[in-house]
């Protein structure tokens, strides 16, 4: 199978605020974008005060892995540091499930979200079957 069978052949085109700036967005197949639109002095506070989001983020697109039987969803993640824009690749892959036990999971059950939990457990089931 090929990068494109892999992943949701579906166009997707959308505009993002970023910076107080409108960025167009395009790719030809779906992704999950995540826009983080606020200023950080460096990589390690972004992470610390951004994790959840970027984690709700790979929750997201493991769902729409599963709602469209595909095998990969690419996650976009565009943030900010020091005025300047940034953008990291990710990906939620069906052969990579586990991420969202061994990782996403426990971070949620120390904040104490546990229909975050539950939604994970579920998750993770369905995209096992």
């Amino acid at each position: 199978m090929n990068k494109k069978e892999n992943e949701a052949n579906i166009p997707m085109n959308t505009e993002y605020k970023l910076n107080g700036k409108y960025h167009a967005f395009k790719s030809d197949h779906l992704q999950k974008l995540i826009i983080i639109d606020k200023n950080y002095s460096d990589f390690q506070t972004f992470y610390k005060n951004e994790k959840r989001t970027v984690y709700l983020g790979y929750i997201d697109a493991f769902e729409m892995l599963n709602n469209l039987k595909c095998e990969l969803i690419p996650i976009t993640v565009r943030y900010l540091i020091e005025e300047q824009e940034f953008t990291t690749h990710l990906k939620a892959e069906r052969s990579n499930q586990n991420r969202l036990i061994e990782n996403i999971l426990p971070f949620f059950e120390q904040l104490e979200e546990y229909e975050t939990c539950s939604k994970i457990v579920k998750l993770h089931k369905l995209i096992s079957l």
